[in-house]
């Protein structure tokens, strides 16, 4: 974490942690106020936040929510924590909880964290704290040591509290902590997304943005099909540059998975998409891409177009684009990149600042979702437009086509029927009494050159379907068959006919209307049951009225079919043939859906007229029964709770009985161990006096004979001073002697080197005068040669050979001196020598003597110590057999004790086993008791939930059963209403017709007198017969 600076406002703000609240307040009172810190002049203001952090039931997401609810109470950040502890409630998982909570605000929240301690701990956590740290302590320990001891002085506990906080202020080098979640908004609200997306050149654009700064790269097929996020700093902001693939290169899966990363990688949100297009002009390619975007996106208040071009400076992308009125895209917002790198260019510099100042709120994931239901809303219309318009031109050539609806029982051979009319296998069929259609099915054949559409519909009165699923199919097959269907044919066997069946008309009414019975057939299957006879004999012997009835509600129309016979497509003509009769009748019309909806709606208005007027009936019914039900609910609520109390009396009685058994037993036995106990305290005691006596008896002997070795060790100390005082002086002596002979010895060699000095220094003196007459003879010679240089030749030549013997004589006396010189060296090194030796023998004759002595003396002193310690042997013996005799004593008087005691820790634990047994038995018994009598509770309770559930279902029932008779009877009287209506309205028509013929009549009778008066004017009859016809709209020839 990061911590900020000293903060402008004076305020001091402490973040208070603790579990329980009561606490939390006493020690939020005690702090709250103003004060004035010892380093500063003026006064704080202090700003407690009590949160609730610790609470054991808190989620880490409520922690994370609550933690940014404290940072923004204590913005810009908090300066102190103070954990509100208490001793004897805090667990391990409590210190867990408070290191993830201070972790949430920072990683270094800890160094600005005091524990408080508002209770004391007890004896346990005293102990415990002895061999172990609590978690206390360890929380103490993490937070550096900084612990404060609740204390009720009010105003010098303060003091110290903000002594401890101002010590904390001084430790860190910043005021206060900048939280975490501070930070991340901070480096949310100064990052800049921007998306890249374009079909080419987005890697270009992208290295350019970000300086040229390149990562590892992918291939160039991955990097197609994948988003990638980057993030650079530049010009002082924190830009995140993602790359959109190219969209129109992936299937849509991949499209709404990309686009979806591509808005996530985005926190909070995308502030531009950056359009990529090139300075040429677009190809279909690009366009493409450009609509997919837009569609993916559905935002161009967040999109603006970025030319690229292989300059530096873009001029030609520039007349490209005012040639191409970009202007107008995405409001005018376009800038132009040179794709070559220059660093003296000001254009990334000058996009960015463009994008700042469109100031536009980031595009979010929510944005982006609220995107998709728009596009999937306008595709799903826009499928829904194409669906109505294929739908309208198929109606248009499904009104040519002949729609057959076929209605049975289950096993009449529906599905084989509809197979014989469309000549191929195109419904499933087999024999068996289970329906084989449960749903509805549409097939489409070619009978006699027209277009036939038959549906096949599930099985009436089917075992595997309810009655409500059969007719909720039913329903759907006049929509199968749109624009409506021509014909419902009833599918009937010729083997059987049952009283269901012949309620099937009845059915058909009552979904589609009255008017579905004027488009019903009736067609028997099974035709060669029939053996030769025809169906029209098979209708008039049969004896059952309802048949008879189904027909005659059926217009009539009936026929037969041998599936068996699929060939023999005569029936199927037949069959075309009675259709087109009845459509010839009909004028072409058909069952439609608003017929259906027209027949529903008017029973529906019918059914909740009469609902409506039985409604108060209804209402008092349901209010009986609800009465009925909540009375006989509280009776049986009342007999629970009078079962219940007194099931918790017996249970409390038991539990009173029980525990005073128990705490008789208890009693009992702590009596007795009172007694047990101060019989053992006095016989511990009893033994402790008498350990105590051996032991002073003991102590006396050992006591004895270590002074008796104490005398012995003083004597032998005494022999040994007088001993080491002799060998002192013997030494002393001896020193004496080697000091003396050492002088001697350095006497006679200092003589012998004097003497030797004096020889060398006369020889050097003697040499020096030879040295001195060699070199005045040496300058005889050199005058005596010079002199004779003006002489002959031959005087001069002696000169130089008497010179030359001369200096040949002077070297060999010069060798001989050197040899002389050599030998008179080596004898006094040779006499040095032998007195060296000599004293060198005189001296290891000395030492020999004085090792001599000294082997003596460490052998008597080796004695001496060997009767020391043969004494203090014997001393250790004596005493380490008294130790022996006296552990004896004290082992077997502690094996006595022990086992004394170990008898009677077997007597207590017997006795105790005893009691708990005992006290188990109790326990038991009264578990098993109150076990029975819960398992007796359970099952009462069960059973008088599943009487309350069975009453609940019964009433629901009776109420559900009431309603459906009422809506059925509403129904029926409704459908009666509407036929008689029906009737009625014929009648009307009828009667009116009869009325409007007996009008012609009397007016043809008044135009026959008229016609056989021969003075009348034939214009004024004319005219007369004209008025006639409009009023009475009379076709007169």
């Amino acid at each position: 974490a990061s911590w900020a600076g000293h903060s402008k406002l004076r305020d001091l703000r402490i973040v208070l942690l603790g579990k329980n609240e009561e606490e939390n307040i006493r020690v939020q009172k005690l702090i709250s106020g103003r004060i004035t810190l010892e380093s500063e002049q003026e006064e704080r203001n202090i700003s407690v936040i009590n949160s609730h952090l610790l609470q054991p039931n808190l989620s880490l997401h409520h922690i994370t929510r609550a933690v940014r609810e404290c940072v923004d109470l204590s913005q810009p950040g908090p300066h102190v924590f103070i954990l509100v502890l208490q001793h004897n409630d805090i667990s391990e998982e409590d210190r867990f909880r408070v290191t993830t909570v201070l972790k949430e605000f920072s990683d270094q929240a800890m160094k600005h964290t005091i524990v408080m301690t508002t209770d004391k701990p007890s004896y346990a956590s005293k102990l415990s704290s002895v061999v172990i740290n609590t978690t206390v302590h360890q929380l103490i320990k993490q937070c550096g040591g900084r612990h404060l001891q609740f204390s009720p002085e009010t105003e010098k506990f303060r003091s110290e509290i903000f002594k401890r906080v101002e010590k904390i202020l001084k430790g860190n080098t910043e005021e206060y902590l900048r939280c975490k979640i501070s930070e991340e908004e901070e480096k949310k609200k100064s990052k800049l997304n921007l998306v890249l997306c374009g079909r080419e050149t987005t890697l270009h654009v992208s290295n350019l943005i970000r300086g040229g700064k390149k990562k590892p790269s992918m291939s160039q097929e991955s990097r197609s099909k994948v988003c990638l996020s980057r993030e650079v700093e530049l010009h002082g902001r924190l830009i995140n540059v993602v790359e959109l693939p190219s969209l129109s290169q992936l299937s849509d899966e991949e499209v709404m998975r990309e686009t979806f990363h591509c808005v996530s990688l985005c926190d909070p949100g995308v502030h531009v998409f950056l359009l990529i297009v090139p300075s040429e002009p677009l190809t279909d390619e690009d366009k493409k891409e450009i609509e997919e975007i837009e569609k993916r996106f559905q935002s161009k208040e967040h999109f603006m177009v970025v030319v690229t071009d292989d300059t530096v400076d873009g001029n030609s992308a520039n007349s490209y684009a005012e040639n191409q009125e970009l202007n107008s895209l995405y409001g005018g917002r376009y800038k132009v990149l040179g794709l070559k790198k220059d660093k003296k260019s000001k254009q990334i510099p000058d996009l960015l600042e463009y994008i700042e100042n469109m100031k536009t709120e980031p595009y979010s994931l929510q944005m982006f979702v609220r995107a998709q239901e728009m596009r999937g809303r306008r595709e799903t219309e826009k499928k829904y437009e194409e669906k109505l318009k294929k739908s309208a031109e198929g109606e248009a050539e499904d009104l040519k086509c002949l729609r057959i609806v076929l209605i049975g029982r289950t096993g009449n051979g529906k599905s084989a029927t509809g197979n014989t009319i469309l000549g191929h296998q195109g419904f499933k069929t087999l024999a068996a009494s289970d329906s084989v259609t449960s749903v509805c099915e549409k097939g489409v054949g070619e009978v006699d050159g027209g277009s036939v559409a038959v549906v096949d519909t599930p099985g009436l009165f089917d075992t595997t379907l309810t009655n409500e699923q059969v007719i909720d199919e039913l329903v759907k097959c006049v929509s199968l068959s749109s624009p409506g269907p021509h014909v419902f044919i009833i599918v009937l066997s010729v083997s059987r006919f049952t009283r269901e069946e012949s309620d099937t008309i009845d059915l058909i009414k009552k979904i589609f209307g009255s008017k579905a019975a004027q488009f019903t057939i009736v067609l028997f299957t099974r035709g060669d049951d029939l053996q030769g006879e025809s169906i029209e004999d098979y209708v008039k012997r049969s004896n059952s009225a309802e048949l008879k009835k189904l027909i005659r509600d059926c217009g009539n129309r009936f026929l037969v079919f041998n599936n068996r016979e699929t060939h023999d497509r005569s029936q199927v003509t037949r069959l075309i043939n009675m259709i087109e009769e009845m459509k010839t009748i009909k004028q072409g019309q058909y069952f439609t859906n608003s017929m259906f909806e027209e027949a529903e709606m008017s029973i529906k208005k019918r059914m909740e007229e009469i609902l409506k007027e039985k409604e108060r009936e209804i209402q008092t019914q349901r209010e009986e029964l609800t009465d009925k039900y909540e009375m006989e609910k509280e009776n049986m609520m009342k007999r629970l709770e009078e079962e219940k109390r007194r099931a918790d009396e017996e249970r409390m009685n038991m539990i009173s009985k029980f525990n005073k058994q128990k705490e008789t037993l208890r009693k009992e036995f702590e009596e007795k161990e009172k007694t047990e106990q101060q019989k053992r305290d006095l016989e511990k005691q009893k033994q402790i006096e008498e350990e105590k006596h051996q032991r002073a008896e003991h102590l006396q002997k050992i006591e004895e004979m270590k002074r008796e070795t104490e005398h012995q060790r003083s004597l032998y100390e005494q022999q040994q001073r007088e001993r080491e005082e002799e060998d002192r002086k013997r030494e002393e002596k001896y020193r004496q002697d080697q000091e003396k002979m050492k002088h001697e010895q350095e006497q006679i060699i200092t003589q012998l080197q004097k003497r030797q000095e004096e020889e060398i220094r006369k020889r050097e003196s003697e040499e020096q005068k030879r040295r001195e007459e060699e070199e005045r003879e040496r300058e005889e010679w050199r005058r005596r040669i010079k002199e004779a240089e003006n002489e002959r030749k031959e005087t001069q030549d002696e000169i130089e050979r008497q010179e030359r013997e001369w200096e040949e004589d002077k070297k060999r006396q010069m060798r001989e001196r050197e040899e002389d010189e050599r030998k008179r060296r080596e004898k006094h090194e040779e006499q040095l020598r032998e007195k060296q030796e000599e004293l060198e023998k005189m001296r290891q004759k000395i030492e020999k003597e004085r090792e001599d002595e000294r082997r003596q003396r460490d052998e008597e002193r080796e004695k001496l110590r060997q009767e020391r310690e043969e004494k203090e042997r014997e001393y250790e013996e004596k005493k380490n057999e008294m130790m022996k005799r006296y552990e004896q004593q004290e082992r077997e008087r502690t094996e006595m004790w022990e086992r004394k005691q170990r008898d009677d820790d077997e007597k207590r634990e017997d006795e105790r086993k005893r009691w708990e047994k005992r006290i188990d038995d109790i326990k038991r018994e009264q578990e098993e008791m109150m076990e029975k009598r819960e398992t007796q509770e359970r099952k009462r309770k069960e059973r008088e939930e599943e009487e309350q559930e069975k009453r609940k279902e019964e009433h629901e029932q009776r109420i559900k059963e009431m309603k459906k008779k009422h809506e059925d009877e509403a129904r029926k009287q409704a459908e009666e209403l509407n036929e008689f209506k029906k009737k009625n309205d014929h009648f009307n028509k009828l009667k009116k017709h009869l009325e409007e013929l007996k009008d012609q009549h009397k007016l043809l009778e008044e135009f026959y007198k008229l016609l056989n008066d021969e003075n009348v004017d034939i214009e004024k009859l004319k005219k007369k017969v004209e008025e006639l016809k409009n009023e009475w709209r009379c076709v007169i020839l």
